[in-house]
């Protein structure tokens, strides 16, 4: 084999290993929010509608419907995790640490956002009124 050669499948193995990382954290992202979305789903009827979503010095002082929430974790959660994980594997040919860093902040967030629309669901599980919710 000579060295074009060699350089064409080095270039396709790190794209086709590029393509399975950007599908698979993109994937795994997304479903991470999806499966928030599905409980809360599974629990609308024991949820107040509409659920509090802020707390203030005073208390609940904002709310949202429960598919709002829902919908925080699935496109703020997995998306713009999935968006961060994503342009961290493109540019993982000019910086390797720099692109393990923002695939770990990616999914971290992911993580977070996904985690934080559920706990904020979770907590007010049987609640008659969502005023009465606590953070």
């Amino acid at each position: 084999m000579g060295n074009t050669e060699l350089r064409n499948c080095s270039e396709q193995l790190e794209s086709t290993y590029n393509r399975r990382w950007l599908i698979g954290l993109v994937t795994g992202l997304f479903a991470l929010g999806l499966a928030a979305a599905a409980w809360m789903a599974t629990a609308a009827s024991r949820l107040p509608e509409p659920m509090a979503s802020h707390w203030g010095p005073n208390g609940v002082d904002g709310y949202m419907s429960v598919w709002g929430n829902a919908g925080i974790a699935v496109f703020v959660g997995g998306g713009s995790g999935a968006l961060i994980s994503g342009l961290s594997v493109l540019t993982r040919g000019y910086s390797a640490f720099t692109a393990r860093l923002g695939v770990g902040f990616g999914v971290g967030f992911g993580l977070l956002i996904a985690g934080l629309a559920v706990a904020v669901a979770a907590g007010q599980l049987d609640l008659a009124d969502a005023s009465q919710a606590e953070i």
